[in-house]
């Protein structure tokens, strides 16, 4: 963890052609606030830590949920494309915000029960951890910050897919 957030300053430092405080900023948002230097699993914290806030927020309408998860997308668009630029590695584990967004998605369209969170949050990391299908396919075929978050969003579709149906066939069986 502190090897490669020294590493990442010491890259910042170095650029005398670029404004290091923004690269900062970019990289404060691609890591959600330095969640993604966590030791261990970083984007299954920062999963985790996503449904969290979700579960205990207070409800919103559509068009707010809709503006939060575009501006959250937007911003991993352009932040990880930034700590790409820098680092010079094509999916660094420090981005999470990916995860942050993908699981935001999936959890858009979740009922508010912890069951069903805990279940679309496992779906989540399956499909992320994974790669399966096509989700792969994505994750080769575009690069930098779009191809970052595109697996994510992809994960986050089949998710919804998943749940939907176990959730529908439990509703149907109870």
């Amino acid at each position: 963890m502190c090897t490669e957030l020294s590493l990442f300053l010491k890259k910042i430092i170095k650029k005398t052609d670029r404004k290091p405080y923004c690269e900062i900023f970019m990289s404060l948002l691609a890591t959600c606030g330095g969640l993604g230097y966590a030791p261990i699993m970083p984007g299954t914290i920062a999963s985790a830590v996503t449904a969290v806030i979700l579960f205990f927020m207070s409800p919103l309408s559509w068009m707010s949920y809709f503006l939060i998860f575009s501006f959250l997308f937007i911003a991993g668009l352009v932040s990880s494309n930034c700590v790409v630029r820098i680092w010079g590695i094509r999916d660094p584990s420090c981005v999470v915000i990916d995860e942050v967004c993908g699981m935001y998605l999936a959890l858009m369209f979740t009922p508010k029960i912890f069951v069903c969170y805990l279940c679309t949050f496992l779906i989540f990391r399956f499909f992320d951890i994974l790669k399966v299908s096509i989700i792969k396919t994505v994750e080769k075929i575009l690069s930098g910050g779009f191809g970052i978050m595109m697996d994510d969003f992809v994960a986050a579709g089949f998710t919804l897919i998943l749940f939907q149906m176990i959730f529908r066939i439990s509703l149907f069986f109870s």
